[in-house]
């Protein structure tokens, strides 16, 4: 079975089984003051899903599946650049779900700053992230597979 690297909010045991759905539960329990500052994550990923059930809703959605890394230097820039609390555990993802293999790129690279809408910059960004790609960037597992936690990586 392939091993893949998921992000969780603290420390998990070797052999937890982690339901899919985490980016759900982060982002609808959020409280003030949490919200003052992911307010513009939790626009990104509402615009995200609304493209996906639009357009590619055979996709499985990011509120309810796992975002995997497939490779650990990735899984570490992201922890580092951009969600330092976060603990990196080395999993394997169970076979029960669809899959999607996406592009983390197209999350990453979006620029709020062109003379555009913001809403189009987004929707634009979250049509070319459901599409497929031969050659994937920072590539991204969607599933909606439960994980086993194998190991904590240290960073």
């Amino acid at each position: 079975m392939p091993i893949y690297y998921f992000l969780g909010q603290h420390s998990l045991m070797p052999g937890s089984m982690v339901a899919p759905g985490d980016m759900r539960r982060e982002l609808f329990c959020l409280r003030q003051p949490e919200l003052t500052v992911r307010w513009p994550q939790a626009l990104r990923e509402m615009i995200y899903e609304n493209v996906r059930q639009s357009f590619f809703e055979n996709r499985p959605s990011r509120l309810s599946s796992h975002s995997l890394f497939e490779k650990l230097d990735d899984a570490v820039e992201h922890v580092r650049r951009f969600e330092p609390h976060k603990v990196i555990h080395e999993v394997e993802a169970m076979p029960q779900a669809d899959q999607f293999a996406a592009d983390l790129i197209y999350i990453r690279k979006v620029n709020l700053d062109q003379n555009q809408p913001v809403m189009t910059v987004l929707w634009n960004a979250a049509r070319q992230y459901w599409e497929e790609h031969e050659e994937r960037q920072v590539p991204e597992l969607i599933t909606g597979s439960p994980v086993r936690i194998l190991r904590q990586v240290n960073i």
